[in-house]
């Protein structure tokens, strides 16, 4: 799947917005719908799937690494920042600005 078919899916899932900072995410896939590495059992909670937060920094209720570190945003290796931009300006300037853990 090419990543405008992802950001396609993802727009396309039930409480979206225009898309939520999982389409951009290595750690989420469309056929997992609301449930990604991070919340493999658990929904994602609403606040990241309704773009509330970026999901930088642990939420609560996360996975844990092969480190022991909260699976948290990780940008997907096909995403380029310019199609971010286009779609979600305010996550590509968090992302300009350093605040992911990458």
């Amino acid at each position: 799947m090419n990543m405008d078919e992802h950001k396609i899916e993802a727009q396309s899932q039930p409480g979206a917005v225009s898309p939520p900072v999982c389409a951009f995410c290595a750690h989420w896939t469309p056929e997992r719908g609301r449930h990604c590495s991070a919340f493999p059992v658990m929904l994602i909670p609403a606040q990241v799937w309704d773009g509330f937060s970026f999901h930088f920094t642990p939420v609560g209720g996360e996975q844990r690494d092969t480190d022991g570190k909260p699976i948290v945003f990780k940008l997907h290796p096909e995403v380029k920042l310019a199609a971010i931009q286009e779609a979600n300006p305010a996550l590509a300037k968090a992302l300009r600005s350093g605040w992911a853990r990458q």
